[in-house]
């Protein structure tokens, strides 16, 4: 809101889908990606840090019981978010030992609203960004889950093509976004 209201003249296209896709292919100016960037032919601007929270419903953990170790959490039913990659938690303890918690889903999807609403719901732990779960923890519709444990550290990252110039639009959001 506050953007497009600083910036009348400029047109916007948002496209809100969690798929990664080829942007010189599909002519987008940017896109934004949670994740550890691994190498890439983008280029990209860190925006902010993303805390990712262990948690589920109340409800869940009366049924369920209250996982405390990554071998326990093997036994639970897993919200999982996925656009690719595996079906394994990685976690680390105080300590800083690394835990690999192998996971069989009992829901897999690519969105993050579902899967904190089916968490909400009962239906399993879900391992989610904080900017989603904050409200439902914050009103205890979710409660944290073995809080000695924290997954890697992953960012926000505005990301574009090297081999483009970079729009104008595209570096004011940017710099918007980083001042947020």
């Amino acid at each position: 809101d506050e953007f497009v209201r600083n910036h009348p003249d400029l047109t916007v296209d948002i496209d809100f889908s969690d798929r990664h896709i080829d942007l010189v292919e599909q002519g987008v100016d940017l896109a934004i990606r949670i994740s550890d960037l691994q190498d890439s032919n983008l280029q990209a601007r860190r925006i902010c840090p993303i805390r990712l929270v262990l948690c589920a419903s109340p409800d869940y953990l009366e049924q369920f019981g209250v996982p405390k170790t990554p071998a326990e959490l093997e036994r639970h039913r897993i919200l999982h978010y996925q656009v690719g990659g595996s079906g394994a938690l990685r976690l680390q303890d105080e300590r800083g030992d690394q835990h690999v918690v192998r996971v069989s889903p009992r829901i897999t999807a690519n969105n993050g609203d579902f899967l904190r609403d089916m968490a909400m719901a009962g239906h399993g732990i879900i391992l989610t960004p904080s900017f989603i779960a904050w409200q439902a923890l914050s009103s205890g519709d979710l409660v944290a889950v073995m809080p000695g444990f924290r997954a890697p550290q992953i960012s926000a990252y505005a990301v574009y093509p090297r081999t483009r110039y970079l729009s104008r639009r595209a570096r004011l959001f940017i710099d918007f976004l980083v001042e947020r």
